[in-house]
């Protein structure tokens, strides 16, 4: 669909809002997303969303707040999320080698349905549109789509410092809590797969 209910974005945008309010995000970092409601609104409205795309995401950098933290914010039915990457070169503040935007923002059309099963598939459903997610990013997809912790996610976008190519990787532990770590490789398991969730690559920041 092209666009969409207005009325539909403007809850979605004030529920995602008050997730992270009752979850412990400090106010003046819900403020700064606050104050671009309008810029986020328009820019959803003229996109073509995709079926069962998330229309829009808040994402918080961790010089905000830290990826330890962050994970605390995620829930599965009272578990709360754990933070399991540590080693000699990464830290609870940036255990990820990415790009770090400035600002908390803003990411749109979230895919969550691609899945694989080996790493070989990625390039084959890779869409040159579409930018994989990072590390917060697929924290901030946990913490909004509770049905996104169903699948094991991974942020292709990132790497773990300690491991140089390692990916982060969100999943459930038999317990129900999410953990954050990492994948080294994909093993093949005809009854498993993983999920390697996009976006667009344009953002509100």
């Amino acid at each position: 669909m092209k666009g969409g209910n207005g009325n539909d974005f403007k809850k979605l945008f004030d529920n995602q809002i008050q997730t992270l309010k009752e979850r412990g995000c400090p106010e003046f970092i819900s403020g700064i997303l606050g104050k671009v409601k309008t810029k986020v609104l328009a820019k959803v409205a003229k996109i073509k969303i995709g079926k069962n795309h998330t229309p829009f995401l808040p994402v918080i950098p961790y010089n905000y707040i830290t990826v330890s933290s962050q994970m605390g914010m995620v829930f599965n039915e009272g578990a709360v999320g754990y933070y399991n990457i540590g080693r000699c070169n990464s830290t609870s503040v940036n255990p990820f080698d990415d790009d770090l935007l400035s600002r908390p923002y803003y990411i749109f059309n979230i895919n969550f349905n691609t899945r694989i099963k080996k790493l070989e598939e990625v390039k084959e459903k890779d869409k040159r549109r579409q930018a994989y997610l990072t590390g917060v990013e697929i924290i901030a997809l946990a913490t909004h789509e509770k049905d996104v912790l169903k699948n094991r996610i991974i942020g292709l976008n990132s790497y773990c410092r300690e491991w140089g190519v390692a990916y982060p990787f969100l999943f459930l532990h038999t317990t129900g809590q999410p953990i954050l770590g990492y994948l080294y490789y994909i093993e093949d398991e005809s009854d498993k797969a993983y999920v390697i969730p996009s976006r667009d690559r344009s953002i509100v920041i």
